[in-house]
């Protein structure tokens, strides 16, 4: 029988085994915490919360740039709407020369 004052010493995280088909307690050492319940620093749900609010900071930012750069698309085939493609590549060679 397993001594259940070690089990508070581990981190009480349930993960899930290689493969997928099972699952147990973490093996790490705990280290915070959280609501009455050890965590090891893998699993730290602050951490973990911080991490993804980084994430998802970026991904907005990541979001708003490909909005912008579509909208500067349409802008763009409304503007050369009707435009050969020649007309286009005349007008760039003018702007650039």
């Amino acid at each position: 029988m397993r001594d259940k004052t070690k089990l508070k010493d581990r981190c009480e995280e349930i993960v899930t085994c290689t493969g997928g088909w099972h699952r147990r307690q973490c093996n790490n050492k705990g280290k915070v915490v959280v609501e009455g319940k050890t965590y090891c620093g893998v699993h730290n749900p602050i951490r973990l919360a911080k991490k993804r609010e980084e994430k998802e900071a970026e991904w907005d930012l990541k979001r708003e740039r490909m909005n912008e750069q579509a909208d500067r698309r349409q802008v763009m085939y409304a503007y050369f709407e009707g435009v050969s493609t020649e007309e286009i590549k005349n007008l760039l060679r003018q702007k650039r020369g």
